[in-house]
């Protein structure tokens, strides 16, 4: 297997978001690169890829922040390269998880939400990915949000501890409100629970 996780350099996290992003998520689903760079300056954002050799098979971006006196964190985009995908990087990938982000007190993650799939096609596409993270571990948290018009559910990875709906709902909101300006946050993050 050969494969190894590690900190993407800014230059890396770059051409990931101009080369593979725009292909791996839609449109409405990716925030403007100043703003992860500008939360990467203030080091509570951080890139990491999965490497084979030189090759980066897949790539997690979080965002971290201090919520409640302890780290807490979101996974904000999770994708695997599509040559590579169904081949255990994106498991091996959220296996690394607990030692990159060590010491934290909470892991969320968003999945597109299901019942706001535009058909049945999008349905699938958007069951197989909750499929995926449960499988993995992941937990739902009963959180909803409507994040930029886009319906998601709120998981949470269990080894960094199980926590009830509302100190989900505020940490999510409050990971949000840390790297967007204040103004954008109030259009667009809801957390319903």
């Amino acid at each position: 297997m050969g494969w190894r996780m590690e900190k993407l350099t800014p230059e890396e996290v770059r051409r990931i978001y101009r080369e593979r992003m725009v292909q791996d998520f839609p449109e409405a689903e990716i925030k403007e690169l100043w703003i992860i760079e500008r939360a990467m300056e203030r080091k509570i954002y951080e890139c990491y890829g999965v490497r084979e050799e030189k090759e980066i098979l897949a790539y997690a971006f979080f965002i971290l922040d201090a919520w409640a006196g302890k780290k807490t964190c979101l996974l904000d985009y999770l994708a695997v390269h599509r040559d590579r995908r169904g081949t255990g990087v994106g498991s091996f990938c959220l296996g690394q998880c607990p030692e990159i982000l060590e010491g934290a007190d909470m892991l969320l993650v968003e999945v597109d939400n299901p019942e706001f799939a535009a058909d049945a096609a999008e349905r699938a596409v958007m069951e197989r990915r909750m499929r995926f993270y449960e499988s993995n571990g992941l937990r739902d948290t009963g959180v909803r949000v409507c994040l930029f018009s886009v319906e998601f559910v709120v998981l949470e990875m269990p080894q960094f501890g199980i926590h009830g709906k509302e100190a989900v709902g505020r940490a999510y909101e409050h990971l949000y409100a840390s790297i967007l300006p204040p103004g954008m946050y109030r259009r667009n993050v809801l957390a319903r629970w």
